[in-house]
């Protein structure tokens, strides 16, 4: 694994943080709203701005609104209890996946489910997506969750001082 430069943190911190405040802030804040329609145009943005819509078919939409068909993935996130502290985010994020997965056909949702968990509020979720591992190095293609955790975890063990140096 890559050693990266402090001005490769620098720029990947700022990216970050002009995403966060250009486009998700808006999302984790409507997400958050008390209408259900808020929370399911919420989910339909950021499938859409994370490129995760095409992973729920519409053929499994239970009506006619085209963000319906998150409904599932808004009810099922909802059973996930917030007031119960999670150590640990790797079976979290593998039973979300399953849930989801079993109401969309059984295909793979990893990416999606992360980037929703993420949206929920457990920002302690490693997104796992192709961007995150490009970004990272990575050349594996992980069948799991878990072996993809890990190897973030080493990798930013191995640039921690640089990372909290920017931070």
């Amino acid at each position: 694994m890559e050693i990266i430069t402090e001005s490769q943190a620098r720029f990947v911190t700022f990216q970050f943080i002009k995403q966060y405040f250009q486009f998700e802030k808006k999302f984790i804040l409507d997400y958050n709203s008390v209408d259900d329609r808020d929370r399911l145009g919420s989910l339909q943005a950021s499938a859409n701005y994370f490129s995760v819509s095409r992973t729920f078919p519409k053929k499994f939409d239970p009506s006619e609104a085209k963000h319906d068909r998150l409904m599932p993935v808004l009810q099922i996130l909802d059973r996930i209890r917030e007031d119960k502290p999670c150590n640990d985010i790797v079976s979290l994020v593998e039973n979300t996946e399953k849930s989801l997965s079993s109401k969309y056909g059984d295909k793979s949702v990893l990416s999606a489910t992360t980037k929703f968990l993420w949206l929920k509020g457990y920002f302690n979720v490693r997104v796992f997506d192709s961007q995150a591992k490009k970004a990272l190095g990575f050349k594996q293609n992980y069948k799991s969750y878990d072996g993809f955790v890990k190897q973030w975890n080493e990798h930013f063990k191995q640039n921690k001082f640089i990372i909290e140096k920017v931070v």
